[in-house]
């Protein structure tokens, strides 16, 4: 390659990087990605599986309380509390997309922590991760699990 070719790559892919504004919004993401696991981690995981969001004040889940049976999301903030200890297995058996989306959340922390820090872009993973294919297998993911609670508490017995 000429040298040329050389430079002119590098300012192709010194443009690439994120202005100042950039990654101070990579920062953002960053805190607010980081939040929910920070509060997951100062919370103890209801040992029913679920009810762990009761320790930050919420009231019991509407759904559950007048349908009798768990939420889709059932057990989200118990799964997350469970990753956050590094018990993994646990949050799986508790609600499987709640782990899966915790460790998704984790991955978001360091992606903006790596932007913010070296100027990466992000929008080609954004944009590959928020296809419609994926979207719809995430829902897909969300209802067998909801599935998974159901059985779990005796919900979908005959």
């Amino acid at each position: 390659m000429s040298r040329s070719g050389t430079l002119s790559g590098m300012a192709a892919s010194r443009s690439s990087q994120l202005t100042a504004t950039g990654r101070w919004i990579a920062v953002v993401v960053m805190i607010l990605a980081a939040s929910p696991l920070v509060a997951a981690m100062m919370m103890q995981p209801a040992a029913e599986g679920h009810g762990t969001h009761r320790q930050l004040g919420l009231p019991a889940c509407g759904w559950q309380v007048s349908m009798g049976i768990p939420c889709p999301t059932c057990g989200m903030t118990t799964s997350f509390s469970h990753v956050a200890r590094g018990d993994y297995l646990t949050a799986a058996i508790v609600q499987p997309a709640g782990m899966m989306l915790s460790i998704l959340v984790a991955m978001t922390v360091v992606a903006s922590l790596w932007a913010a820090v070296t100027g990466a872009p992000m929008q080609r993973f954004l944009a590959g991760a928020l296809r419609p294919g994926i979207v719809w297998f995430g829902v897909g993911i969300l209802m067998l699990a909801w599935v998974w609670t159901l059985l779990r508490a005796g919900g979908l017995a005959t």
